[in-house]
């Protein structure tokens, strides 16, 4: 990776600028600034040292992995510091480096199986640098960056397995420990169990005498990942738990049933005249993902100004052009995938991108449409990506136009930060005012 980024200066460069980007979001916005209260959980974890029972809080449900490495940085940063604030600040640093490293991981994924073209991956990876939804997450307190990096590393390693004419045991050992490390981390992490699979059934015709060893590796580690869900259903009664089952307060959410939400129409126009939360894009879907995965929808950055409106506009037709660009890059990795060991990744994608769709036929309430439940497949998307700018890459005009849109995006977020620092004060009292601004857990508040 350091030969890759000497030879590249301008990757280095992007990457650099993807750690100041985050940083400063990341001092601008405070430890309790998150969709979900992932504070009380990881308290638990500090003060018990031992997990909680599933409906002990709203968070409690979720696998240990995260709140397991949280709560003992909490601890010992408490320890260091005296001081419980900056010991949560330290704990929100947490998900600023694993997108750091998630993006450094994508920069290789993009050179083993990305366009041939660097071009087309530079571009892809900007995307993934400035994607509104990836720089939230990455600042907040909770387990979705720890996923993201773990499914990441998950797809590289089967990357770089498949680059060897006969991959080892280790190597299927090493990712079958990035399963489980997703599968820990959150439940849908368990999707990558796909690569382990695909790895086996590609190179069972070459195992010969080998295979019982495989196989048993395979089931070891897949029985190690598949732990926590079994030990959930076990506990619980339920195969795939939400803290929905014991809290009822988001029942009191539109749509709120699966007859009134509309999962077969975009409202583009109803989202350029209201870009945020509102009644005429809350029952519609896809409408919801896409203005969640490019702007600050359900807002907690910024608040309602005509600059922020003018803003939104942006993102929203900037992401249309991107949206359109990773379709096209789905086609072109069909056709370029087919019968080859890369085609399981667009099995991952699709798979991510169903796990909103799944939750909204349980759950039809607008939280449960989330841009953040398939942003763990960011690495196979940043593939596709290249994928679709390298269409366009033949012809000038085309290629200028692909640069145009990724600089757009730096341009857009820069206008973004701006706006934050003179918003995000108001927008915190907003969400105080709302109840989503997360009080400090007893014995771990700020004193």
């Amino acid at each position: 990776m350091i030969g890759a980024l000497r030879a590249h200066p301008l990757l280095a460069a992007l990457l650099l600028l993807a750690a100041a980007l985050r940083l400063f979001v990341f001092s601008l916005s405070e430890p309790h600034n998150a969709y979900d209260d992932h504070l009380e959980a990881i308290a638990w974890y500090a003060t018990h040292g031992a997990r909680p029972a599933a409906d002990a809080c709203w968070q409690c449900y979720q696998p240990p992995a995260y709140y397991a490495v949280a709560s003992g940085v909490l601890r010992l940063a408490a320890a260091a510091t005296g001081d419980n604030p900056t010991a949560w600040k330290i704990v929100q640093l947490l998900s600023v480096l694993f997108s750091l490293a998630a993006l450094a991981l994508c920069a290789r994924i993009l050179a083993l199986a990305g366009s041939r073209r660097p071009g087309p991956r530079l571009c892809a990876l900007a995307v993934l640098v400035f994607l509104p939804r990836e720089v939230y997450t990455s600042v907040f307190i909770s387990n979705d960056g720890m996923l993201v990096l773990a499914v990441t590393a998950s797809v590289w390693l089967y990357l770089e397995a498949v680059a060897r004419d006969v991959p080892s045991r280790g190597w299927l050992a090493a990712l079958l420990a990035a399963v489980a490390w997703s599968a820990w981390t959150k439940q849908h992490g368990l999707i990558v169990a796909l690569l382990p699979a695909a790895l086996l059934a590609q190179e069972w015709g070459r195992l010969g005498d080998r295979r019982p060893v495989w196989l048993g590796v395979l089931a070891l580690g897949l029985a190690i990942a598949a732990g926590d869900p079994i030990y959930k259903l076990v506990t619980t009664g339920h195969p795939l738990i939400s803290n929905q089952h014991y809290f009822d307060w988001p029942s009191v959410q539109r749509p709120g049933s699966v007859a009134a939400t509309s999962f077969l129409d975009f409202r583009l126009l109803s989202l350029f005249a209201e870009p945020r939360l509102s009644p005429a894009t809350i029952d519609s879907f896809w409408t919801q993902l896409f203005a969640k995965l490019w702007f600050d929808y359900d807002p907690k950055f910024l608040v309602d100004t005509p600059g922020t409106r003018a803003l939104a506009a942006g993102w929203y037709g900037v992401g249309l052009i991107l949206t359109c660009v990773w379709a096209a890059g789905c086609v072109v990795a069909w056709r370029r995938w087919r019968g080859s060991r890369a085609l399981v990744l667009l099995w991952v994608q699709l798979a991510f991108l169903a796990v909103p769709l799944l939750q909204s036929l349980r759950f039809p309430y607008y939280s449960s449409m989330k841009a953040t439940f398939f942003l763990p497949a960011i690495s196979v998307a940043a593939l596709l990506l290249s994928f679709g700018f390298e269409r366009f890459w033949s012809r000038r005009s085309l290629r200028v136009l692909a640069v145009a849109a990724c600089a757009t995006t730096a341009l857009l977020f820069a206008w973004e930060c701006v706006l934050m620092r003179e918003q995000i004060r108001d927008a915190m009292l907003a969400s105080l005012r709302g109840g989503k601004l997360w009080p400090f857990p007893p014995g771990w508040g700020t004193r």
